[in-house]
């Protein structure tokens, strides 16, 4: 009725309160290089973040296809607390023909809840490394002049002359010496794999000294991107490296340019004759370390015929 008290109305409608789940995760620790046809230890830890306790939780890992994993500790969990964290160790065994890319590690926590079956994941990277720089040449880009189809660096069909590189010193094996590192030119026939295309790879080198430095060139425009030097001591270090564009013949800041040659090799009614450079890029490393490997930029258009350091001997395919 009209202007009466509130607590003259009726009260009598219900409503139910459900508790509400905080984030329930799972973490990986696990390597981030290893060696084909060695062991890795690997820790999956699963917490209990949110505000109820569990039952039946228990630790998986999924590994790729020919490799192991053996727990060493238990995978089944006893009843989870709220804030609770239980970790499980695994053996994780990599197969002597794993090829050198990465590969994922996947853990997962299962359980129950006051809703029922519930479930937790996350992943981990593995990668294993190339032997060598010239294990990971993935792009032709010199080819001979009376067979200029036989390279093409740019996708596009271009490539770089090889008696035009020749003429400028830069022959198949020959050590180009530039910002204290000592370079070996990928000691290749003309036509053949001779340099790599950066999407990320990991490549063992080992070296030290003041610089690590890159042989290169860019396509389409200056390209690169960051990468990580990983040292013997398991510290990191990111870098980044640009390398100018090899039609342009002007090095972009950071950049030196090693070479211009006379003409590229064009495909059949393409461009025509233009002179193309090589360039050098450096990174300063950390005083006092030891290199363990690199891992490239992911760039499609970033090309790299060797790598060095300052304090290492020349870098050889």
């Amino acid at each position: 009725m009209a202007g009466g008290s509130s607590r003259d109305l009726p009260l009598h409608s219900s409503f139910n309160v459900s508790q509400a789940n905080g984030p329930r995760y799972v973490t990986i620790q696990a390597p981030s290089m290893a060696q084909p046809g060695t062991t890795a230890a690997v820790t999956t830890t699963f917490t209990n973040g949110g505000d109820v306790g569990l039952q039946n939780a228990r630790l998986s890992l999924q590994t790729p296809s020919g490799w192991t994993a053996v727990a060493t500790s238990p995978t089944t969990l006893a009843p989870l607390g709220v804030g609770q964290s239980k970790q499980v160790t695994w053996q994780v065994a990599i197969p002597a023909n794993a090829g050198s890319k990465s590969f994922t590690l996947a853990g997962q926590a299962a359980y129950t809840d006051e809703q029922g079956l519930g479930s937790s994941q996350n992943s981990a990277v593995v990668s294993i490394p190339f032997a060598s720089f010239g294990k990971a040449y993935n792009n032709v880009g010199i080819g001979d002049n009376s067979s200029p189809s036989s390279a093409n660096l740019d996708g596009s069909g271009y490539s770089y002359s090889a008696q035009a590189l020749a003429a400028v010193g830069l022959t198949p094996g020959a050590v180009i010496q530039h910002g204290g590192c000592a370079f070996t030119w990928p000691n290749a026939p003309a036509g053949a794999l001779d340099n790599v295309v950066a999407s990320g790879q990991v490549i063992d080198l080992a070296g030290s000294g003041g610089t690590l430095g890159f042989l290169g060139t860019g396509a389409f425009g200056a390209q690169g991107g960051a990468g990580v030097i990983t040292y013997t001591d398991g510290s990191t270090q990111p870098y980044t490296i640009t390398l100018a564009d090899w039609y342009a013949n002007s090095p972009v800041p950071g950049d030196d340019l090693i070479a211009t040659i006379s003409a590229w090799n064009a495909p059949p009614g393409g461009l025509g004759s233009h002179p193309v450079s090589v360039y050098y890029t450096g990174v300063a490393l950390e005083a006092g370390k030891t290199v363990q490997a690199i891992a490239l930029p992911d760039d499609g258009n970033l090309h790299i015929f060797a790598v060095a350091t300052s304090g290492g001997a020349p870098s050889v395919r």
